[in-house]
């Protein structure tokens, strides 16, 4: 959860929650400053464009594998339409040499 209440925010549900957060925040500003360095902490370690491109790597990690696992290996070489196996960098589109 990004808000951790009390660590670098508060909840607050009901109108009566607000204003008592609010007073406490009033009553003892270094408790958000403290909440304030807590919150930029949090956002610096885990919400960087590093740390969403590790995230994503990691998804795409899995998906790959997944993928890997499951699709069967060709048994054999694609022909071309003389019936002939295809050479090196020809693909099924080509006439053969």
């Amino acid at each position: 959860m990004l808000v951790e209440h009390g660590v670098n925010g508060f909840h607050a549900h009901t109108i009566a929650d607000w204003r008592d957060r609010l007073q406490t925040l009033i009553e003892d500003p270094g408790l958000g400053r403290q909440m304030g360095a807590a919150g930029r902490q949090l956002v610096e370690a885990e919400y960087t464009a590093q740390r969403a491109a590790e995230k994503l790597a990691g998804v795409l990690e899995s998906v790959v594998g997944k993928a890997t696992t499951t699709t069967e290996p060709a048994t054999e070489a694609p022909e071309n339409p003389a019936g002939e196996p295809l050479g090196a960098g020809q693909d099924e589109t080509q006439a053969p040499a």
